[in-house]
């Protein structure tokens, strides 16, 4: 490390042995006022005492303004479906290649009211030069807990957990499937385990 130039520098210790005591900051990351012997030399070169004093405490309070504190919770869903469709597989090859790549993948939840199979079917979207894809649907079990935290606009974050080349037995080839990870506001509904296609959620 080079030496410090005091003709340069701004600080406590380029103005030794006027100023003796160099200021450091105390456990909670602010200044420890009582090791600052002159504050207008503190690095910076501009804090008043007063200011000083008010940043003391909570970086919320120092600032003025309050920090709600809002706890978020993950679930993991297997997404189901895409091996049936050879647009999905298209689609999910792409999205395996991109993430290889280390590159983010925008994924949505998006009810899909007119589906013949389930009126309550939650498609899952990946965006893909920029469009829109569908890659699966979220599991019957975990319909019911994904439709409640979509009507009420929860879902904060959902992203692709894994995309894995798997050997699906009861197609006899490798296909792609994949999981994503969705965190929402608040905690999740259980599983319902009961569900059945086009059933009354509420």
């Amino acid at each position: 490390m080079p030496w410090l130039d005091i003709t340069l520098a701004d600080c406590n210790c380029s103005h030794y042995p006027r100023t003796f005591s160099i200021a450091v900051r105390n456990g909670s990351g602010f200044p420890a006022t009582e090791t600052q012997s002159d504050s207008s030399d503190w690095c910076g070169g501009n804090t008043s005492e007063h200011d000083l004093s008010e940043t003391e405490g909570e970086p919320a309070n120092a600032a003025g303004i309050d920090h709600e504190v809002v706890t978020q919770f993950t679930e993991y869903f297997k997404v189901k479906g895409s091996t049936y469709h050879d647009h999905f597989q298209k689609a999910l090859r792409q999205c395996k290649r991109l993430l290889l790549n280390k590159q983010e993948i925008p994924v949505q939840l998006v009810i899909e009211p007119a589906n013949l199979a389930d009126e309550n079917a939650i498609i899952v979207q990946a965006e893909l030069e920029n469009m829109w894809h569908p890659v699966g649907y979220i599991p019957g079990v975990k319909v019911k807990k994904a439709m409640d935290a979509l009507d009420k606009e929860e879902i904060k974050t959902t992203k692709f957990k894994a995309v894995e080349w798997k050997y699906i037995y009861a197609l006899g080839e490798f296909r792609y499937v994949f999981s994503i990870a969705v965190t929402k506001l608040n905690k999740w509904l259980p599983s319902n385990k009961d569900y059945q296609y086009n059933d009354i959620l509420w």
